[in-house]
């Protein structure tokens, strides 16, 4: 019943969800902390998906630059082809999100990652 609720008060509204979030990260229940983390990295995937390129140069516009080079790129030409030489899970995130469209899943992808892994090691002190 919970966690229903929980599902559709995140999938209406996200901001609607925060309560819940850090509820579920003080949660003595693993499997409530673990969909707290979860929805809460979301919740930052999906504000990092509303970044809007700034005047200034920070890294993640350099990174939606670079992704834009991927679109072009078949399979097996992608690895070594950008700046980053032998980091082959990069290239493959980067064509993955080349061959959507959608620039902006970098900023969604990198926030939930860093979020998770964050909140998953916080979890222990």
């Amino acid at each position: 019943m919970i966690l229903n609720f929980f599902l559709i008060s995140f999938l209406l509204v996200p901001a609607l969800g925060l309560p819940f979030y850090f509820l579920g990260y003080i949660s003595k229940n693993k499997m409530q902390q673990v969909l707290g983390w979860i929805f809460f990295a979301l919740f930052m995937g999906i504000l990092g998906y509303c970044f809007k390129n700034p005047k200034r140069n920070p890294d993640l516009v350099r990174y939606i630059e670079i992704v834009k080079g991927y679109s072009e790129l078949k399979f097996n030409e992608i690895f070594n082809s950008g700046e980053y030489e032998n980091l082959y899970i990069v290239d493959i995130w980067f064509w993955l999100i080349a061959q959507t469209g959608n620039y902006q899943l970098v900023a969604v992808t990198s926030c939930f990652f860093s979020y998770f892994i964050f909140l998953y090691i916080l979890q222990d002190y």
